[in-house]
């Protein structure tokens, strides 16, 4: 063997190994950022179902015409948000590839600007989405509304 070929038979299982280093230390750190995406996203999500209720709470308490609007950015693996029996907000969204839920309770009614019902009490926020939303809470006989913008 040839000293050209020997040195680059060597210089082949030089970069073998380093490649062999590398690509699980690359796989692990693409993981790591994933999971760290995805907790971000639930705990995004959570505080703006937590600031949603809290606000409908103080608008609810100031009584009829009253209302409040807030700027809110949802995150991309956001899906959708629904108002169960007018007393829990659920938000759903994409987690390791299955939809998971964000419920917050409330012991004041809410209700959606559309009131599109699937299945009897369960009513969709169809106008949120992923990126900024302008949501307007506003009370309107004895109820909380939730709407878009």
């Amino acid at each position: 063997m040839s000293r050209k070929s020997q040195a680059a038979i060597e210089y082949i299982v030089v970069i073998g190994i380093a490649l062999a280093l590398l690509l699980p230390a690359v796989y692990m750190f693409m993981r790591t950022t994933q999971r760290t995406s995805e907790t971000t996203s639930s705990y995004q999500l959570a505080r703006i179902a937590n600031e949603l209720v809290e606000n409908a709470k103080a608008v609810y308490a100031m009584g009829s015409p009253s209302w409040i609007t807030m700027e809110i950015t949802l995150p991309d693996s956001f899906k959708n948000a629904t108002v169960i029996n007018g007393e829990e907000l659920v938000f759903s969204f994409l987690s390791g590839g299955i939809i998971s839920e964000i419920v917050v309770y409330t012991d004041i009614p809410l209700v959606t600007n559309r009131n599109i019902s699937v299945d009897g009490d369960i009513y969709y926020l169809t106008d949120l989405h992923p990126g900024r939303n302008t949501v307007k809470l506003l009370v309107n006989n004895g109820k909380v509304y939730i709407e878009n913008g």
